[in-house]
């Protein structure tokens, strides 16, 4: 008698889990727009080449130096592909991606000129952190993006 009551107890306990968990849609970016927000490099084999580039204003960051704006965002157009709009020098270029989106970790392909490149970072309703490698000077690039 006392298998039947625990069988019963552990089969109602994952009923109960297994429903809790329906109807929770997983997060997708698609239809979202996020604006460069903050960039900082660091760890580069030159230490003149690691700069932080300070908060952007409504997506764009004015290079400390040169005093050179860029300008960023991200729009995810589905739930696999977007456009990343690029302005520089009063230039602007639409470069399109892919992604991948595994719970909050997302991972972002370009293809420009037949260069490849791969970006990981985590995003979710209100913010994407990128962060990519240059490994021919080994610096660590981390770029924040707000909605």
């Amino acid at each position: 008698m006392k298998f039947n009551f625990f069988s019963k107890l552990l089969l109602g306990a994952l009923v109960v889990f297994i429903f809790s968990n329906c109807g929770k849609d997983e997060f997708s970016p698609s239809g979202l727009t996020y604006k460069a927000h903050t960039n900082v490099t660091t760890g580069c084999d030159d230490p003149d080449d690691n700069i932080d580039l300070g908060t952007a204003v409504d997506g764009c960051i004015t290079e400390p130096t040169l005093g050179l704006q860029v300008c960023s965002s991200l729009e995810f157009t589905s739930d696999s592909a977007g456009t990343i709009e690029l302005s520089v020098f009063g230039t602007t270029e639409n470069i399109p991606f892919t992604y991948i989106l595994s719970g909050d970790n997302i991972t972002i392909t370009t293809i420009t000129d037949g260069d490849v490149e791969i970006i990981d970072g985590t995003i979710n309703e209100s913010r994407m952190v990128l962060t990519s490698d240059d490994l021919d000077d080994n610096c660590q690039t981390v770029a924040t993006y707000i909605k």
